[in-house]
């Protein structure tokens, strides 16, 4: 990771929150926007994951691999909305920011991811990480339910 690059700002029209200075996110450098821009959401997702476990030849670097899965994240990918709020909420390989978690999750369970629909049902019947809602958590149990009933396996029985 290029340690002298210069900071860009978020694009104008992010499809996440942008965040501000004042929220603990560290600066993305130019390398890594440059190229990201040129992946699609499937290659940003893959080149984190490869970075977080070090696999496909890259050194385990959690702060890198965090950058790529928000990367992959504003580009609308429901797993990497949900790994990027994984990083955010535990303050893996970046500043913990449990709000901005929040609305990955929340993203992320929209957009289908299982993970993310498990998470915001727990966390919001026993107050993990955000505020204790039991309409919150019945919503997204049915959600869960809903998924469930779908899934192939119980078709199948």
């Amino acid at each position: 990771m290029d340690t002298e690059a210069t900071v860009l700002e978020k694009p104008v029209e992010p499809v996440l929150p942008p965040s501000t200075a004042t929220d603990g996110m560290l600066p993305r450098p130019e390398s890594i926007l440059s190229e990201a821009a040129h992946m699609s959401a499937a290659a940003c997702f893959h080149r984190a994951q490869s970075i977080w476990k070090g696999t496909d030849g890259f050194p385990v670097d959690r702060s890198e691999a965090a950058l790529w899965y928000e990367q992959a994240a504003e580009k609308g990918l429901p797993a990497a909305r949900f790994e990027f709020a994984e990083c955010l909420r535990w303050g893996d390989g970046i500043v913990r920011n449990p709000t901005r978690a929040e609305i990955l999750y929340r993203l992320a369970a929209e957009g289908g991811e299982e993970r993310a629909i498990h998470w915001l049902a727990h966390a919001y019947a026993v107050g993990d990480g955000v505020r204790r809602d039991r309409a919150e958590a019945a919503k997204w149990q049915k959600e869960m339910d809903a998924n469930v009933l779908l899934s192939p396996f119980v078709q199948a029985v």
